[in-house]
């Protein structure tokens, strides 16, 4: 894994009204906007949660917010997907002369547990006209914890805060030894399969938590961001966390560019803590 950086302080890092359907002049999709806090899927007519917002747009589609949501926080309190399936690395072992060696057999669909929002598009959540910008705040509880957003596709945020998102490697063995045994801990506040580009964003406060015993997919990677590739500019990534006998990547870790043509991350003008 390789960062590009520039200008970046670094001090401790490693390890309807809403659903709009005609298109903007350029023919893409006109913004979906966002006018509620609330955390609901099935929100009163003429209410746009981000949830529902989330699940009506299209790949790509603008998700915005409502002037009137400036400096607010989206409390989230529902899981999504308690099994979200996102690709994962697939690891064996084989006999060497010198002993049990690990490898990567490769990519695969794994089981990421519990996540409170999830869509399989590309997503953009831009609040860049809120001054304040928007939060996203798991508030469910460490039980069952949460993380905050997973992506399967490229995500796009622009000025937002994501803070409380836990992603805990949890026992889902069921005897079968083809069975995943683990959940894996990846991505406090968000674990993206694809580019995560984040803008003026500010993730703090989310955890990553593995186990004690050395496999890897009780291993802990990413306390605020897992994903495939980052572009990180102008954010503050503080007060994350990765605990476990494998943790790493405190506040950020990169898969690297599995499956991608890209295989560079960057982060430039950004603090991370």
């Amino acid at each position: 894994m390789r960062f590009k950086t520039s200008n970046i302080v670094v001090l401790l890092l490693l390890g309807l009204a809403g659903c709009g359907g005609s298109n903007s002049p350029d023919g893409r999709p006109a913004p979906i906007i966002v006018n509620s806090l609330l955390d609901a899927t099935s929100p009163p007519a003429g209410t746009v949660t981000l949830r529902s917002a989330l699940a009506a747009a299209e790949s790509g589609q603008p998700i915005e917010f409502d002037a009137s949501l400036n400096g607010g926080t989206i409390a989230l309190s529902v899981v999504a997907d308690e099994h979200t399936q996102l690709k994962g690395e697939v690891m064996g072992i084989r006999d060497e002369p010198s002993g049990p060696v690990s490898y990567l057999v490769g990519y695969f669909d794994r089981d990421y547990g519990r996540s409170a929002l999830v869509a399989r598009k590309d997503v953009v959540i831009d609040a860049s006209k809120l001054p304040a910008g928007i939060t996203l705040a798991w508030t469910g509880g460490t039980q069952p914890a949460a993380r905050v957003l997973a992506v399967e596709g490229n995500l796009t945020l622009v000025n937002v805060a994501i803070t409380g998102g836990r992603s805990v490697a949890e026992d889902i063995a069921t005897g079968s030894p083809d069975d995943q045994p683990w959940t894996l801990a990846r991505g406090g506040a968000l674990a993206v399969w694809g580019v995560a580009r984040l803008v003026d964003c500010r993730l703090y406060d989310n955890h990553v938590q593995g186990d004690f015993d050395s496999s890897r997919d009780r291993g802990a990677f990413g306390g605020a961001v897992y994903a495939d590739i980052v572009d990180m500019e102008g954010c503050i990534v503080s007060g994350n966390s990765a605990l476990g006998a494998g943790a790493a990547g405190g506040a950020v870790y990169s898969v690297g560019g599995a499956g991608h043509a890209r295989t560079v991350s960057t982060i430039d003008d950004s603090t991370i803590t």
